[in-house]
């Protein structure tokens, strides 16, 4: 099936197809099941919005300036990108997969108090010493799924959306060009939107292009916070062949390019890793970053929406002025803060680690702050046996 050059199609009950091609400044929204025995193909200046679960027994292929999208959400979690390619994937350079500022309509989500607050995710929103603290994290960072929370100052300023939520499974490799993106939204206020997820399956992923859930951007401070990346790879040993970026730091100020909202987290396992035993990670800017203790943080382990013992075999690691903490008692394979920047808040809570014991940080006198806590290491000796 080909959709002709600027025309408008509306998939409003099941359809199922060999090929589809939206041609060149056509527009399709898929609000119903939708199968294509073949390959999808976006040409250049096409739009495809995709709002159900689909599968695609072919390639999925966007070319320059094509764009793969959901609808906007409001208080629900209605839209959302989860599609299952069997073939590869190929997104051009000036092509994108977008979710940004498709999540929760401010000030909705678990991820907000009320008005003049910013936005929670993968990381904290930062507050500026607000009375209280920022909501805290949601969600699960192994398989995230979940929207980022809106903000909005006043009734009567702007509204701004969380990033929303994109789930993609490459049966073969992905070659991205281009951006997938699940941006948080900001603008004339302080407060911002978390960014969204993004969960990315695939054989290989080579290219020069970006993934992104990052927070919104403000003029002022009181930014929200990063969202979720989840990347596996099922053939690659290594993600060496991407050239490209990660981003999920929390909002920036618009002109200084300071950081305002902790970062989310990002999970890489490959064909080299058990189930679950990848990467879980957090990092912000190298720079121009601040951070603020109970406001700024990236929890380990959130106790809203998440997956119950979902990092008791992931090597946690923390780089760039990232601040993990504990919101309760928690297990994990590894762990580690790669530079000075970074924290680890235990916050009274017990941390178990299945390794033996070594140096978390650079320093771990100042760079972990227990709180009552305690990190307890797998034990060590000699083991017997009896025959």
């Amino acid at each position: 099936a080909v959709v002709d050059p600027g025309a408008s199609l509306t998939v409003s009950s099941p359809l199922a197809t060999r090929g589809f091609t939206v041609s060149s400044g056509a527009s399709v929204t898929v609000s119903a099941d939708f199968e294509a025995a073949g390959s999808v193909t976006l040409e250049g200046g096409s739009t495809m919005t995709w709002n159900v679960p689909g599968t695609i027994g072919g390639n999925l292929v966007l070319l320059p300036g094509a764009t793969l999208a959901h609808s906007a959400n409001s208080t629900k979690e209605t839209y959302k990108i989860d599609l299952s390619v069997a073939g590869s994937g190929y997104v051009a350079e000036g092509a994108k997969i977008t979710a940004t500022t498709r999540g929760y309509k401010g000030p909705n989500g678990p991820g907000v108090k009320s008005r003049n607050w910013a936005a929670s995710y993968g990381g904290r929103a930062y507050t500026q010493g607000n009375a209280g603290t920022s909501s805290p994290c949601y969600g699960s960072a192994l398989c995230p799924t979940n929207c980022g929370t809106g903000a909005q100052d006043l009734a009567t300023d702007p509204q701004y959306n969380g990033g929303g939520a994109i789930k993609i499974a490459f049966g073969g490799p992905l070659v991205l060009e281009g951006s997938v993106e699940a941006n948080g939204g900001g603008g004339s206020t302080q407060y911002s939107a978390s960014g969204g997820s993004v969960w990315l399956t695939a054989a290989s992923l080579s290219g020069s292009g970006s993934i992104s859930a990052c927070g919104g951007n403000g003029t002022k401070q009181c930014l929200g916070g990063g969202g979720r990346v989840a990347l596996y790879l099922t053939s690659a040993r290594s993600p060496d062949t991407f050239r490209g970026t990660v981003s999920i730091h929390g909002g920036k100020i618009t002109g200084t390019g300071m950081t305002h909202g902790s970062p989310g987290t990002y999970y890489l396992q490959t064909a080299a890793d058990a189930d679950g035993e990848g990467v879980l990670t957090s990092y912000s800017l190298p720079a121009n970053t601040t951070v603020q203790a109970n406001d700024n943080a990236t929890e380990i382990a959130p106790a809203v929406l998440a997956r119950e013992g979902e990092t008791r075999r992931a090597r946690v690691t923390a780089s760039a002025y990232s601040y993990l903490y504990l919101v309760q008692d928690t297990r994990v394979g590894d762990i580690r803060l790669l530079d000075s920047t970074a924290r680890l808040y235990l916050k009274g809570h017990t941390l178990k680690v299945n390794t033996r014991r070594h140096a978390v940080s650079p320093n771990d006198a100042t760079q972990i702050i227990y709180d009552g806590g305690e990190i307890i290491w797998q034990q060590t000796g000699t083991v017997i046996l009896l025959r």
